[in-house]
């Protein structure tokens, strides 16, 4: 996993997008703007892995729109919901969707950049934790071929493999579709 900290702005405010990218791109991230929910849609399963900044009341598609399509999608990106509107409710839906955060706008700069520096720090502990379990499949998968009880070892290995990247990966865990994706992983593992 590389340094670079990609923040994928999505705000259709040009000012907000325009500043933030500005102010963060000073503070030393990259950033790729987005007028759109739907604009980044289009990109988020083929680009670069980040962190989302998401305005919650947008025209076309709103924040929490958004988080469900990332969901649904499985893009798996720790998002902070920005709002000029900020309610309690608003609130607990996006953090039931996955939201890393929540800051209402206009936001103190040193919040955001505490607020990007956690949710930066989320996503590499998930990294190592993939990689640990990828690892974990790929010494299973070399002594399968050494017999049946080797074998049981990566069907066992795979199943772990499952739930640990529901578990600590997909934000769908609190937005309650993971559980009948595990089912389903295992029906098939065990068949």
């Amino acid at each position: 996993m590389t340094n670079r900290q990609l923040v994928h702005i999505v705000d259709d405010d040009l000012s907000v997008l325009h500043s933030t990218g500005f102010m963060l791109r000073h503070a030393g991230f990259d950033v790729a703007e987005f007028e759109s929910g739907s604009a980044f849609l289009k990109i988020a399963e083929t680009t670069e892995p980040g962190c989302v900044l998401l305005d919650m009341r947008m025209a076309e598609m709103d924040g929490l729109a958004v988080q469900r399509e990332m969901l649904d999608r499985d893009i798996a990106m720790p998002v902070i919901i920005l709002t000029g509107q900020g309610d309690i409710d608003t609130a607990v839906q996006s953090m039931r969707l996955g939201a890393a955060n929540f800051l209402e706008k206009p936001y103190q700069k040193e919040f955001l950049l505490e607020a990007l520096t956690e949710a930066f720090a989320l996503r590499e502990s998930q990294h190592l934790r993939l990689i640990a379990v990828s690892r974990a499949i790929g010494k299973a998968a070399m002594s399968c071929a050494s017999g049946p009880a080797e074998c049981g070892t990566l069907k066992l290995s795979m199943q772990i493999w499952s739930f640990t990247r529901a578990a600590t990966i997909l934000p769908c865990v609190r937005h309650g579709k993971c559980k009948s994706r595990r089912t389903s992983s295992l029906r098939k593992l065990s068949e």
